[in-house]
């Protein structure tokens, strides 16, 4: 990396490792644990006595160090480690910075819980440029500075997430800008949920919920049977809303929601479908002594052949059926959750942000029309700075 202002190193290289720490989905937010390890020639000669690798005190670091941000950051990132080595052999200052920042990220929750997600992180080098992402030497730096894998010039680990979500591949893409002397680094980090849990501990547990309204054909046709039907109902509403921590929180409904959905308006039609038998075929019940359901005769025909029990024989496994159907559907989709899983060619949106694009700037009166390329992902910055100075950018299309 090089300053432009102030006398700085002739270049810097890093290498950067990334780890998940938590993935918050209702609040759309990721907090990651980044570790950067890198090296440069200092500004200042470093008189320093002892072994190959002396350790710089916290009072006496190096005049000059790169300086991290975060893009999208929902609060201050507090840098959790900061150490710096001095190598007496080749007169290079080796580093490693810490932080955990959490980031803002919007998700697309349609498919969840067999959903994708890329987690974008950037990491903003402000008073620098990079120029170089590997370390010449691996074998010729700091304990510390060691990678699992240190052929990888950058690496990613899931930490508490390990069991909720799989990790596919990391992505990285380094950006520099001449003119500010800076660079963006960034990271695309590509997950799998793994739904085991939500199958296990809501779609089951639900399914077996629903499916209790085909108990109710062993009650008789007296208010026993509404009783029956509003138990089942809260409890089913009341399960809805337990459940409702565990799902994101979003303007549109996930395959989650719409199969919690589809049952409840199973058991909606269960009900109706019995109001319907006791108020249109109210001569036509069957009533046994002391409440106990009776079995239909011909007395309780509605047709040739067909009862009153028949129908609500039909309704019940006309029901039952169609919620096993849904059910087994989606342990179809836990079983080969890459049948409804996006493909990451939709989520991948890297190529889009490091793509150059012409633009046409015009300016006022003292302003000369003018076209430059930028990258898309700065074409929102340029159009803010442009408001500013009265100018107005556009997009030239492409022939």
């Amino acid at each position: 990396m090089r300053e432009e202002n102030a006398p700085g190193p002739e270049f810097i290289s890093s290498r950067f490792k990334v780890g998940v720490l938590d993935i918050d989905d209702v609040e759309q937010s990721i907090r990651v644990d980044v570790n950067c390890f890198f090296y440069f020639k200092p500004v200042e000669p470093i008189d320093f006595h002892g072994g190959q690798h002396v350790r710089f005190e916290n009072i006496s670091r190096p005049a000059w160090v790169p300086h991290f941000d975060f893009e999208n950051e929902i609060e201050e990132v507090i840098c959790t480690d900061e150490s710096y080595w001095y190598d007496t052999k080749t007169g290079m200052v080796f580093g490693r910075l810490n932080w955990i920042p959490q980031i803002q990220e919007r998700f697309d929750h349609h498919p969840f819980p067999f959903d994708r997600q890329i987690l974008d992180v950037q990491c903003l080098v402000n008073n620098c440029q990079q120029e170089e992402w590997q370390l010449n030497d691996e074998r010729d730096h700091p304990v510390e500075m060691m990678m699992d894998h240190p052929e990888y010039v950058s690496q990613c680990e899931l930490n508490a997430e390990a069991d909720a979500w799989n990790l596919k591949m990391l992505k990285t893409h380094c950006l520099n800008d001449d003119e500010n002397k800076s660079s963006i680094v960034h990271f695309q980090i590509f997950l799998d949920r793994v739904p085991d849990y939500y199958f296990w501990n809501v779609v089951m547990v639900y399914y077996l919920i629903i499916l209790l309204k085909c108990v109710i054909i062993a009650f008789p046709y007296t208010e026993a049977r509404f009783d029956y039907a509003m138990t089942l109902a809260l409890t089913t509403v009341a399960f809805k809303f337990v459940t409702a921590e565990l799902v994101p929180r979003t303007s549109y409904l996930t395959m989650l929601d719409k199969y919690m959905l589809f049952g409840l308006v199973l058991l909606m039609i269960r009900f109706l479908c019995d109001l319907g038998i006791q108020l249109g075929y109210t001569d036509k019940l069957p009533f046994g002594d002391e409440g106990v359901r009776a079995d239909c005769t011909e007395e309780n025909e509605i047709s040739s052949g067909f009862t009153v029990c028949t129908v609500d024989q039909i309704c019940t496994a006309t029901l039952a059926l169609a919620w096993t159907l849904a059910s087994s559907a989606f342990g179809l989709f836990i079983l080969f959750p890459n049948l409804i899983r996006p493909k990451w060619k939709h989520l991948d949106t890297m190529q889009g942000m490091s793509k150059n694009i012409e633009v046409e700037i015009t300016g006022n009166k003292t302003w000369i029309t003018k076209r430059k390329r930028i990258q898309y992902k700065d074409l929102r910055d340029a159009v803010d700075h442009g408001a500013k100075e009265e100018a107005t950018i556009t997009v030239v299309p492409e022939e």
